[in-house]
């Protein structure tokens, strides 16, 4: 599995580099890179005690976690965000060093430990982490989908605005049927304008697959792992 994640990831990484620009590009690499390092990090340890793990029948929990960038406390209603770590000296992801920026060992170490208690993390326009463990209000895709315009089918689908039936998860540029932190993440992106979404599923449901990895933009997945999505997701 850690071949098809290296290959998966590596592939993902090209094409959000060709399309990505500027300070906040910067920034949204440095969040796949913290994503993508977790995950490696996590399928080499397990790949090294995977013999003993399933002779005892043992799954261990892929870390997972969603990274909402871009929120703005000025204009960006806080009531969609529930407990959490408020921090009230914000943590930059990038700092300055000899002209050029480098992730932030500090923040480095607040997503790792993000990632293994699940819930959304929080950066601010300027690039600052101002929350860890926060849970994020949502409606389900099917709810969200018709308040931007979707209809319902007889058959239990949704119809478009050109008249095709789809499910309400594709309607959001999703290849499969996902859960909450995936629909979580689509709905912020659709109630903070402007902000971006990157998650990290555990896929708990499935040990022997891959991990995907999405960003997500304005309620649709834009890049994403998924071979049903495709690295530039389709529709887009």
């Amino acid at each position: 599995m850690l071949t098809d994640i290296v290959e998966s990831y590596n592939g993902l990484r090209t094409e959000l580099q060709s399309d990505l620009s500027g300070f906040n590009g910067q920034l949204e690499l440095a969040i796949f890179d913290m994503l993508y390092n977790i995950e490696i990090a996590h399928e080499t340890k397990k790949e090294g005690v995977k013999d003993i793990l399933d002779s005892l029948g043992i799954h261990t929990k892929n870390p997972g976690l969603t990274v909402i960038i871009g929120y703005d406390t000025t204009k960006h209603d806080n009531s969609y965000l529930f407990n959490g770590t408020r921090f009230d000296n914000p943590i930059p992801v990038l700092v300055e060093n000899n002209g050029a920026y480098e992730v932030n060992p500090d923040a480095y170490n607040l997503i790792v430990k993000a990632s293994k208690k699940d819930y959304a993390t929080i950066i601010d326009v300027k690039g600052n982490i101002i929350a860890t463990g926060v849970f994020i209000n949502k409606v389900s895709l099917d709810n969200l989908a018709k308040q931007l315009g979707y209809q319902d089918s007889k058959n239990g689908k949704l119809i478009d605005k050109n008249g095709e039936e789809l499910f309400a998860y594709e309607a959001f540029g999703f290849g499969e049927p996902v859960g909450t932190r995936q629909s979580s993440a689509i709905y912020a992106t659709n109630r903070f304008e402007g902000s971006k979404a990157y998650t990290l599923s555990e896929n708990e449901y499935d040990c022997d697959k891959i991990p995907h990895l999405r960003r997500m933009e304005n309620s649709r997945v834009t890049h994403s792992t998924n071979q049903a999505e495709g690295y530039k997701a389709k529709k887009y």
